[in-house]
């Protein structure tokens, strides 16, 4: 820390560069080759944040809806979104617009990067239509809900919470709020209020996995034929006879014996 110290005034330069223009000068130009608009928005999530407009914004993350973006006002970086700018998400026809479905549905997504507005276009073809759920689950989003889902979080938002949990222990109230203040820490957007529907995804994600890898997915009955303890880990430590137990056990001297674990002899579950 102390060598550090002597180059502090080098990072804090570096991060007031980031809140201006940096080595751009007004007016910006598109950074996209033979654009040549007025670029006015870059990504902060994208590895090189060029200035770039509107269109090519859209055009550059139809496959990362859930990117953070700025809008240069003139005299400050101010917060923006893809939403904002017109991106329509396709679903289910490998990035093309479902002919039968011309329509948006706006989508709540909760995501590590903050709580997200998209539009998507789902498929609704007669011979070929997937459930909307599926249609999700398929690009890694979770449905808060069954029938006509409105809020979904992403995968990545699902595994990051239950790495937390187990090892932070932090609960599930503290990790939506943080995703609650990296989208408006000022608390002036109005933003909707997802948290029973973050709660129902955590439960189901988690469950669904548990199934997942106790083998219920590849059971011809499905998970409603699971057996009472097919879930349970057992504990590598417990004496298991015929595993981690001697040959004769039973017959050792009382010194020697495992008479005060027999209760966890019959598998330690």
């Amino acid at each position: 820390i102390m060598e550090w110290s002597r180059f502090r005034d080098i990072f804090i330069d570096e991060l007031i560069r980031l809140d201006g223009l940096g080595w751009q000068s007004s007016p910006m130009v598109c950074a996209l080759p033979l654009c040549g608009k007025e670029g006015l928005y870059r990504c902060l999530d994208c590895f090189n944040s060029s200035v770039v407009c509107s269109g090519c914004m859209c055009a550059t993350h139809q496959c990362h809806p859930l990117h953070r973006i700025e809008f240069w006002t003139g005299d400050f970086w101010q917060k923006s979104s893809l939403h904002l700018l017109g991106l329509i998400v396709p679903l289910g026809h490998n990035g093309g617009v479902c002919p039968s479905s011309p329509s948006t549905t706006n989508l709540t997504i909760i995501d590590i990067s903050g709580i997200h507005t998209v539009s998507v276009n789902f498929c609704d073809c007669d011979s070929v239509c997937l459930p909307h759920r599926n249609q999700l689950l398929r690009v890694r989003w979770w449905p808060a809900t069954v029938d006509r889902p409105q809020t979904v979080a992403t995968f990545t938002a699902l595994d990051t919470f239950l790495q937390l949990s187990l090892q932070s222990k932090l609960n599930m109230y503290d990790f939506y709020l943080s995703m609650v203040h990296l989208t408006d820490n000022a608390g002036v957007q109005n933003l909707k209020e997802r948290y029973k529907e973050w709660l129902r995804c955590v439960r189901e994600f988690r469950h669904a996995h548990t199934a997942k890898r106790s083998a219920c997915g590849h059971d011809p009955g499905g998970v409603q034929a699971t057996q009472s303890g097919e879930c349970a880990v057992e504990c590598p430590a417990c004496p298991q006879p015929g595993r981690n137990l001697p040959e004769g056990w039973e017959n050792s001297p009382s010194c020697q014996s495992y008479s005060d674990n027999t209760a966890f002899t019959g598998g330690g579950l």
